[in-house]
């Protein structure tokens, strides 16, 4: 993983993988069928953990005790495609063992007989329709079954001929999938009625001599729908559902502590003061990212978003009009800054300008969009750390729609905490349109968690005023503070190595030193390479250990009446070999040990001659296996890892404010 995961994110990690495995088990031993959900709040980063997942479901990972699923296919489910998209570029932006190659978009060109193992496809409600051409010609779809030469595409294999060979492959194994945004479930006792099942409800449970797919996982903020569809599932057993604390999602730092709603008494047109307020928030907000990055030594400026929410039927003169007044209110704002996600994805001429369409899960990356126009395209799915600002101008009818909205502004942009600074660590809603009983429901599901938003809240203040300091007492106020006596909050402590690869993500992460990550296990392959050469005369003592199997036989006498025992030696197999090396990742962390490995092999091998590359692989497990068995390298590895994450933390850590912070931060993003 390209991430550190949060505790609470690895602890859901491995409650899936465990169900994972169970599911695999009894599918393959009893042709059993299973289910389950992942539940985790807005921010929480579900995508982040369904990449670890797919990463240990390909490759095995040590770190869970999970082994590899050589058959493993994945098949990831929406309603959307954009949103299938948006998914494909966050696992490869999250996973550095899952390959662009690995994750395929099904096309109507699609035409395989069966998955290949070790890939996700990314299918879509609308890919599975009875018009579609991936269907065309399946019984189930009402046309009687035509023969493949007889389709009118000479599609050899429709989508569901490649899920029931997949399903029926002994060798494969097939998982599905259903994200949060997915709308296909419907009512599963409509559906048991319906001569139609839901195309959902037909992956679930099979059609038409289509087998259901074996292993069902939905991932959602909410899972009431999956849950219901559930209900309606013909001989599945459901196992334990995997569920985020939201508690521990707002205590990580994800999501912002606080939201701000503006709720004007008077209304006005789009060029009033509302318009301007807004503008001036998203100015103060850049201002304010600015001087933390100038704080930091951070090259990297957030660079906030402002999200205007039009009406359903917007006037594009209004829209032209609110523009001008944000130019006005803010006139170096750079030309060309604003952008639109409406469902006709042309250039847009609102007023005198000419606004290009953008696609939504693109507008994170497209820091040079500050201010997007939006209907209701962002509600659900929509990925926007940066966007801070909204001012919605829809109806107040339209709650539902805000919740949503907010759940999805609610994630902080460098996804930790700003120690210190409130308006980093907030988000600023202005909704002109919403009455006192509407302001009071938002408010009451910004704080409880509903099924549209499911995101907690720090707090959620109403037209709050701000209170700056006496600037003559300031000074005195920070002195008093520094003389106060603190102690650190003790913290679960994890190993040398997880630390500093930890730091070294965040140092990456912030442009604060490119490359860390490949910096730090440079340096531990150093001390690998020394401890090689330190407790050389032990190390080769423990490699023969590991390629050698010792052990007794007894003979026994039975006319003499007596017995005795001889030893015997056997080569190690390659079982026993990856048992001693997987033990020995457990000290060295399976990051390092694998990249070491791989640095072992290259230093003796030609990585084009296969045979010859494989054979130095197996060499260089060895060697970690026999380093891990000798009880001096632990020590002196975590002490190694200890100096250089200190030196590390000591050199890059800023000074402000008269003070000098502690690398706490650095520390807390990653969970440790």
């Amino acid at each position: 993983m390209k991430f550190t995961l949060k505790d609470y994110q690895a602890d859901a990690v491995r409650d899936a993988l465990s169900n994972l495995k169970k599911a695999r088990k009894r599918w393959r031993e009893d042709a059993d069928k299973h289910a389950f959900s992942l539940t985790a709040v807005t921010g929480a980063g579900k995508t982040v953990m369904a990449a670890a997942a797919f990463e240990a479901l390909f490759h095995g990972d040590d770190e869970y005790d999970f082994d590899a699923d050589p058959g493993a296919v994945v098949i990831w489910f929406s309603d959307d495609p954009a949103l299938n998209e948006q998914t494909r570029f966050r696992l490869m932006e999250a996973s550095d063992r899952i390959r662009h190659t690995d994750m395929v978009v099904v096309e109507n060109t699609f035409n395989r007989a069966k998955f290949e193992a070790g890939k996700i496809y990314f299918l879509n409600t609308q890919k599975l329709g009875k018009n579609s051409l991936l269907v065309r010609g399946f019984e189930g779809e009402g046309d009687g079954g035509m023969f493949p030469e007889t389709r009118p595409d000479l599609r050899s294999h429709t989508i569901w001929d490649t899920i029931r060979n997949t399903v029926e492959d002994p060798d494969l194994t097939l998982y599905l999938v259903l994200d949060e945004a997915h709308r296909g479930m419907g009512n599963p006792s409509k559906a048991a009625e319906s001569a139609k099942s839901t195309i959902v409800q037909r992956l679930i449970n099979g059609v038409s001599g289509v087998p259901g797919i074996p292993v069902v996982w939905g991932i959602s903020a909410t899972v009431e729908r999956f849950k219901k569809a559930m209900e309606g599932a013909q001989k599945r057993i459901t196992l334990p559902d995997v569920v985020v604390d939201s508690a521990k999602v707002q205590e990580s730092g994800l999501i912002k502590d606080t939201i701000i709603l503006d709720i004007p008494d008077e209304v006005g047109d789009f060029d009033t003061v509302l318009v301007r307020r807004a503008t001036d928030k998203l100015k103060a907000s850049a201002e304010a990212w600015a001087e933390y990055a100038k704080q930091q030594d951070d090259a990297h400026t957030v660079m906030p978003l402002m999200v205007l929410q039009v009406p359903n039927t917007p006037d594009p003169n209004e829209i032209g009009r609110a523009l001008d007044t944000i130019y006005q209110q803010w006139p170096d704002l750079p030309s060309g800054s604003v952008a639109h996600v409406l469902g006709d994805h042309t250039t847009q001429q609102f007023g005198n300008r000419h606004v290009p369409h953008i696609s939504p899960e693109r507008v994170q990356e497209s820091t040079w969009v500050r201010v997007l126009i939006a209907k209701d395209a962002i509600s659900t799915g929509w990925d926007c750390p940066r966007a801070e600002v909204m001012v919605s101008f829809r109806a107040a009818v339209d709650r539902t729609h805000i919740t949503q909205l907010l759940g999805r502004m609610v994630r902080s942009p460098l996804a930790r905490r700003i120690p210190g600074n409130d308006r980093l660590n907030s988000v600023e809603c202005l909704l002109p349109k919403f009455d006192a009983k509407t302001v009071g429901e938002v408010v009451d599901a910004l704080m409880k968690g509903d099924d549209n938003l499911s995101a907690p809240a720090g707090r959620v203040l109403v037209n709050p005023v701000e209170m700056k300091p006496n600037p003559a007492a300031l000074q005195a106020v920070w002195d008093k503070f520094e003389s106060l006596p603190s102690q650190t909050r003790p913290q679960r402590g994890a190993k040398p190595a997880k630390r500093l690869t930890a730091l070294a993500h965040e140092l990456a992460a912030d442009d604060i030193l490119p490359g860390a990550g490949k910096l730090a296990h440079a340096e531990m392959h150093k001390v690998l390479d020394a401890a090689q050469e330190r407790y050389k005369a032990e190390i080769e003592k423990k490699r023969d250990a590991v390629m050698t199997v010792d052990g007794k036989t007894m003979v026994a006498d039975l006319e003499g009446k007596t017995k005795s025992f001889n030893q015997f030696f056997e080569e190690a197999d390659m079982a026993v070999i990856d048992d001693v090396y997987r033990r020995a990742t457990r000290i060295f962390s399976p990051d390092i040990s694998r990249t070491y490995v791989d640095a072992l092999a290259y230093r003796v091998a030609d990585p084009e001659d296969a045979d010859e590359f494989e054979e130095a692989l197996v060499e260089a497990r060895v060697s970690v296996a026999a380093l891990g068995l000798v009880t001096e390298v632990q020590p002196y590895f975590d002490a190694e890892a200890d100096k250089l994450a200190k030196a590390w933390l000591a050199k890059y850590t800023p000074s402000s404010r008269g003070y000098r912070m502690t690398g706490k931060s650095l520390i807390d993003r990653s969970g440790r």
